[in-house]
């Protein structure tokens, strides 16, 4: 395998940085929290990094031109839902502008809005953010957590894939 080094600045080719990042395969995830006016939010994301055990905290990342950032900025809490390999529809309706994204779950304003059906969920609060770039990074402090032993859902190369060896394969229909 012959593999080519660009010598193009990479900020005139963002093209290649894309395509580069998108080899490294990452979970999928819902982000959902509820406004101070009791309206739910949520977002696909792939931006997710586990940072401290104790105490516990992860980390994501939005793109501030998100229709969702302000939203996401005033929260003090929000809950992330590892989608399970069988959620490709609930990924791409997550990742969907202007979609009702809610629409069949129930929702109870005092609770976390946590998708059913995950590989696994985590209940947090928000420790701090961090403006980096085009993006901000929202650290939270995880309060709650539960796995379900389904199979995570997983995106690599603009494509869904399962890690079940009785699937392993890819989902041409990616977001």
């Amino acid at each position: 395998m012959v593999t080519t080094m660009c010598k193009i600045p990479i900020d005139e080719n963002k093209a290649l940085l894309r395509t580069c990042l998108s080899q490294f395969p990452t979970g999928v995830a819902v982000v959902t929290a509820q406004t101070d006016q009791g309206q739910p939010i949520g977002m696909t994301i792939s931006s997710f990094n586990s940072l401290s055990l104790t105490p516990a905290l992860i980390a994501w990342c939005i793109d501030c031109r998100s229709a969702s950032y302000r939203y996401f900025c005033e929260v003090k809490k929000f809950a992330i839902t590892f989608l399970a390999e069988n959620q490709q529809e609930i990924a791409k309706r997550f990742a969907t502008q202007g979609c009702d994204k809610f629409a069949g779950l129930n929702i109870d304003p005092t609770q976390p809005i946590i998708i059913p059906g995950g590989s696994a969920w985590l209940e947090c609060q928000i420790e701090s953010t961090l403006l980096v770039g085009d993006h901000r990074m929202i650290i939270g402090k995880v309060l709650a957590c539960e796995t379900t032993g389904n199979q995570p859902l997983v995106f690599c190369q603009s494509q869904f894939l399962s890690l079940s060896p009785k699937q392993g394969h890819r989902d041409k229909q990616a977001a």
